[in-house]
């Protein structure tokens, strides 16, 4: 019986104390990273946000929490990183007016975006992240 609690204990959703803890659940990406994926046409979920932002301080809990739920590789691209003047063109050129921002890229383009922003549920998120 202990056995059985500690694996249900274990996939359980954690929600993170910090933003360091839930940008953990994502994957990083740098500008030549995203820049190969879209001229690949994949397709692919990427968050834009920093730690500074308040915004996305109150977002990435729930983006967290939504991506242990639906286990989606969701890709994070640090818009305080040293790359931050061709993350700011790269936004201006795919239309991102804010940060946080989550989209989904297809065919070298941004096909569609999380418009709620950092006022998302994580149902709302959930929802998005699974398509429905």
């Amino acid at each position: 019986m202990p056995i059985l609690f500690m694996i249900w204990k274990f996939s359980q959703p954690v929600l993170p104390k910090t933003y360091q803890e839930a940008v953990q659940y994502t994957k990083a990406i740098n500008m030549k990273e995203m820049r190969s994926k879209l001229a690949n046409g994949d397709e692919f979920v990427v968050y834009i946000g920093r730690e500074s932002c308040p915004y996305c301080q109150k977002f990435v809990p729930n983006l967290a929490l939504a991506i242990q739920k639906s286990h989606q590789t969701v890709y994070y691209l640090d818009s305080a990183s040293d790359e931050k003047d061709e993350i700011t063109a790269f936004a201006k050129e795919m239309d991102i007016q804010t940060v946080p921002n989550l989209s989904v890229y297809q065919n070298g383009s941004k096909s569609r975006y999380l418009e709620q922003g950092s006022s998302a549920s994580l149902e709302e998120i959930l929802s998005f992240l699974k398509h429905e």
